[in-house]
């Protein structure tokens, strides 16, 4: 229920409808997306699959047929289109019979289970099968808001977080996969000019004007 009222404040104040919603296998999760956002897609985040699968047959315990396991859900997981990904879960169900014990049976199970939504990013333009870049800026950001809770004054930890924020934005990417994207910042690749914006001043700017990017 508190995840549900998050997300309704989010929508109302936001008034925005999300095209896909990436979430990790929690049900609460699942519930309050589907509630709120009846019409949005969920992919589950392939990743947060991925570590399910370790905890139930963590590496260093894995015999040999769990080792070819878990490289066949891999197969599945990340897969580059959905034909490929339905083949390699028909190739996987045939050999049911061969992984035998239960912690296998478990995988497999869960699996097939929530295929559909692992699967979804395939048929939303655009989409993604994991998260990981968000994630990765909301830790930094939880680290930023830990530190700022010394500060006497709300607007020096909200000029602290938009300059945080700004420098994301402005800096250019250097090891990213994409190997196009390297040397562009966030704002590049949204095809903003920041040419003529200083992001060290800009950062401090009232955050309605901020909102412009």
């Amino acid at each position: 229920m508190t995840l549900e009222l998050f997300l309704r404040e989010v929508r109302s104040a936001i008034g925005y409808v999300p095209k896909l919603a990436v979430i990790d296998l929690d049900m609460t999760w699942r519930e309050a997306v589907q509630s709120v956002f009846p019409f949005a897609p969920i992919q589950l985040f392939v990743v947060h699959f991925e570590r399910v699968v370790d905890r139930i047959i963590p590496k260093l315990k894995r015999t040999p047929r769990q080792m070819e396991l878990k490289q066949m859900v891999r197969n599945v997981l990340y897969a580059q289109s959905e034909m490929e990904a339905t083949d390699a879960l028909d190739r996987l169900l045939k050999r049911k019979g061969y992984f035998r014990d239960k912690k296998s049976r478990q995988v497999i199970n869960s699996l097939k289970e929530n295929f559909d939504l692992l699967t979804t990013h395939f048929r939303v333009k655009g989409s993604f099968r994991s998260n990981n870049a968000a994630e990765s800026v909301n830790d930094k950001l939880g680290m930023k808001l830990w530190l700022i809770r010394g500060y006497k004054k709300v607007r020096t930890a909200r000029n602290s977080l938009n300059l945080m924020v700004m420098h994301y934005r402005f800096n250019p990417f250097s090891s990213c996969r994409i190997k196009e994207h390297n040397g562009k910042s966030p704002l590049d690749l949204a095809g903003v000019n920041t040419s003529r914006l200083d992001w060290i001043a800009y950062s401090q700017k009232d955050p309605h004007i901020l909102n412009v990017l």
